[in-house]
């Protein structure tokens, strides 16, 4: 079974592409576990598609808290002197918001949730 679940910050601010016909948002979070000496922070590139994407990138910015879901999958590529490279990334099906919005937003979204209801899966998805 190949499924993730972690709770960090994002480390930047998240990036939209189009690709295709479909919204891909890209971004990294930082995790951290243990604590005194023993704490180490681990980080995580993420991407969501589609119409998540979209809610994503209106809602998220760079330190914001989110609880991710998804999956691990693997990107390969040869660089231009023919070094094969790889990275695995999460790619994400589900988040929540776990950053209370303030009242000076510029966005439509009430500073009294600090979550939302995720959005139904779409079936066409190049995933």
């Amino acid at each position: 079974m190949n499924s993730v679940l972690i709770i960090g910050n994002l480390t930047r601010d998240p990036e939209l592409k189009r690709v295709g016909e479909y919204d891909l948002v890209n971004f990294a979070v930082a995790v951290n576990d243990g604590y005194g000496d023993r704490k180490k922070t681990f980080f995580f590139d993420c991407s969501v598609w589609g119409k998540k994407a979209k809610t994503f990138i209106d809602y998220c910015k760079k330190g914001n808290k989110v609880s991710l879901t998804g999956k691990l999958e693997q990107q390969t590529w040869e660089t231009s002197s023919r070094e094969k490279r790889s990275k695995i990334i999460i790619n994400c099906n589900d988040f929540d918001l776990l950053t209370p919005r303030d009242s000076q937003s510029q966005n439509n979204y009430s500073n009294q949730h600090s979550s939302f209801e995720p959005i139904p899966d779409e079936e066409d998805m190049p995933f």
